[in-house]
């Protein structure tokens, strides 16, 4: 190489006291081959000015040892201690060879014996290319020694950040050897296992998950046989650490071949999606709920389906428009992985693929972005005191949601996780990130679904009220006015007829009868929306209904405390109070067994109290919810129902042997619009 090469065209610095020796150098050298500047000095005093002025501009020093003053060893020391300097080269008189010795010893690079017939001159250009040859490979070396331990700090450097990156990767990571015995576990997939990473180093899967072993025994066995990876694999299963949790995986396993091609071990990339799945499951019973219960309205209220036909046809599009959704959130889950990249200085050092296609940038671009203009303007604040706190050394949270913006200027949701580094000798933070987006969407679809499901159930009570409403009115307005003329008409007759004979006894046993089914034709309107309600209101309502239940069960006395005026009570609440003492009364009679029924109605403050609680046998709340088919014969949804769509709050407390209480409160001030309105003030009644 040119560089281990004497320079064709050198400057030479000669220090020698004696003229006749300096004259019989630049003899010696003007005969030889080499081309030479050759500047001279006396004393090594002179040398050593020049030489920490410029020591640079010459390529070799040659020095004579016995110089007046200071010598010429005592010179090369000087220049020695301050580092860099030209090769030397000493010139010593003969009989003096334990003075070279020492010379070379403290670093001189060669050394020369003048004999007094100037023989020694003949050697002077050989020794010189040497020196100077010498002295351009040590350079060289030194210079190769240095490149090559920069390397080595490089390489050492980025296998640390490759270490960290797999260390706090976002989803779990491991590698398996032949007997699927654990060589490296990230934390996160320890996290998943409930295993510290470093129990499992030289154990094997059935130690450590063995839930899950059959079906990782026969993934490797396939991926060691075919040498072939296996893509988007979906898991279930269980973990030592919960072994009664069933638990969701998707998983890449590829195999890691030696330089023949041989697969030697497996790397595994889980990503647990349980959550996921658990949230799929809860629409799913979700959208079954709401068809259960429009079903189970339908099949009581065939007339109202008709009135509410178009707000059927909008759920339907709402729930294809959510599975849509769903089945887009879907794919995207299965098939990410978590973008990465490293922040210094609030900006991008690295990014990977992933987390470019995140935010719709290339590498390129990111390279050198500052981190803040990929967070949307409202999460800025937020993620900067995060950041700074990592940096200060505090551990702020882990894990979290902040909003982000891509190029395109779309809003995104990114869960963020994030570490502290060293990156390149300074700390820098390793951010992981999921684009939880669609998530976020499907959220909000299950609440709206929610909000519908909850004005479907509004609309459907109020319909029902209003063909309860409807149905009274007609008994009231042809039945009854029937059974009153025909009363009229069969007085009218007995009284023509008259005496004991035989038509007036039948006379009066059908007068009788049509007595008892106008008292029928009562009872069944009051059952289905009572008159005095409309026509004197809730208090008096309450009265006349507890006095006609003791009336029929007379083995039930009902204790009243009535604390309210009916002007307090807003009309739209009225049927919807009167409807759950109704219900909670009707419950009593059939299952309590009870001799006494406490009922108190009062306004306190702002708020509706209705407290209705007996003594008798009361029962498993428990037992009763978890099943359906008894807790809708007692009634217990409908009055849940009814009380919390016109913003109430409803509560049972029961026991078995110690009876039940049922506590129904209504705040006024913070009730959202009417549930259902009435339209008139229809009179019902005979």
């Amino acid at each position: 190489m040119n560089e281990s090469k004497p320079p064709e065209k050198m400057h030479i610095l000669l220090v020698e006291d004696n003229e006749h020796d300096r004259a019989a150098f630049r003899r010696a050298l003007s005969k030889s081959e080499i081309h030479c500047q050759l500047t001279e000095c006396q004393k090594a005093e002179e040398a050593l000015e020049l030489l920490q002025s410029c020591a640079e501009s010459f390529n070799l020093v040659v020095i004579d040892f016995g110089l007046p003053g200071m010598s010429g060893l005592e010179l090369f020391k000087k220049i020695h201690d301050d580092g860099q300097h030209p090769p030397f080269m000493m010139l010593t008189g003969s009989g003096s060879e334990h003075l070279a010795v020492e010379a070379l010893k403290s670093g001189v690079s060669d050394y020369i014996v003048k004999d007094p017939k100037h023989g020694y001159l003949q050697l002077l250009p050989v020794v010189i290319k040497e020196v100077l040859q010498r002295h351009q490979d040590r350079l060289a070396r030194q210079r190769a020694e240095k490149a090559l331990k920069e390397s080595e700090e490089k390489v050492r450097r980025q296998f640390e950040e490759i270490e960290t990156i797999y260390r706090s990767a976002g989803v779990g990571l491991c590698v398996l050897d032949k007997d699927l015995r654990f060589v490296k576990v990230n934390e996160r997939f320890a996290e998943m296992n409930g295993v510290p990473a470093e129990h499992h180093f030289g154990r094997t899967v059935r130690e450590i998950v063995p839930g899950l072993a059959d079906i990782a025994e026969s993934l490797a066995e396939r991926v060691f046989r075919t040498g072939e990876p296996i893509q988007d694999l979906e898991i279930l299963g269980t973990t030592a650490c919960q072994p009664d949790v069933q638990r969701y995986w998707i998983e890449q396993w590829n195999p890691l071949k030696d330089a023949f091609g041989n697969v030697i071990a497996i790397n595994i990339a889980a990503e647990e999606i349980t959550e996921r799945k658990r949230f799929e499951e809860k629409l799913k019973q979700a959208n079954e709920e709401l068809e259960a219960r429009i079903a189970e309205r339908t099949s009581t209220l065939a007339a109202t389906i008709q009135v509410l036909e178009a707000e059927i046809v909008e759920r339907e599009a709402a729930e294809q428009a959510l599975s849509d959704s769903e089945k887009q959130y879907s794919t995207l889950v299965r098939n990410s992985l978590t973008g990465i990249f490293i922040e210094q200085d609030g900006r991008i050092a690295f990014a990977n693929e992933r987390f470019a296609n995140i935010y719709g940038y290339s590498k390129e671009e990111l390279a050198g972005m500052d981190v803040l203009d990929l967070v949307h303007p409202e999460d800025r604040r937020l993620i900067r005191e995060i950041t700074k706190k990592r940096l200060s050394g505090v551990a702020p949270t882990s894990e979290y949601d902040a909003r982000g913006i891509t190029k395109t200027g779309d809003t995104i949701w990114i869960q963020r996780r994030n570490t502290l580094i060293d990156h390149q000798g300074s700390p820098a933070i390793l951010c992981n990130h999921i684009d939880i987006t669609k998530r976020k969407q499907l959220e909000s679809s299950l609440r709206e679904n929610e909000q519908k499901l909850r004005l479907l159930s509004t609309r459907l009570l109020s319909a029902q009220e209003e063909e309860r409403k409807r149905v009274a009115r007609e008994l009231h307005d042809s039945i009854s006015s029937s059974l009153t003329a025909i009363n009229m008409g069969l007085a009218h007759i007995l009284e023509m007829v008259g005496g004991e004979s035989e038509p007036a006894v039948s006379i009066n046993n059908l007068i009788s009868i049509t007595g008892q089914t106008m008292d029928e034709a009562r009872r069944m309107m009051n059952a289905l929306r009572p008159s005095m309600l409309d026509d004197l209101g809730l208090v008096t309502t309450i009265g006349s209904f507890c006095k006609s239940f003791q009336q029929i069960h007379k083995s039930i006395f009902i204790k009243q405390l009535i604390v309210a005026e009916e002007g307090d009570i807003p009309e739209d609440l009225k049927i919807v109070i009167y409807r759950v003492m109704q219900e909670s009364l009707h419950n009593i009679a059939k299952y309590a067994e009870t001799e006494l029924v406490e009922l108190s109605f009062a306004k306190k403050g702002n708020k509706l109290e209705l407290i209705i609680e007996d003594n008798g046998v009361g029962f498993d709340l428990g037992a009763a919810l978890s099943k359906g088919d008894y807790a809708k014969g007692m009634g217990l949804t409908n009055m849940q129902e009814r009380t919390e769509l016109s913003g109430g709050s409803f509560s049972i407390q029961s026991t078995p042997g110690e009876g039940t209480t049922i506590h129904a409160c209504w705040d006024l001030a913070a009730r959202p619009e009417k549930a259902w309105v009435r339209n008139d003030r229809t009179r019902i009644g005979f």
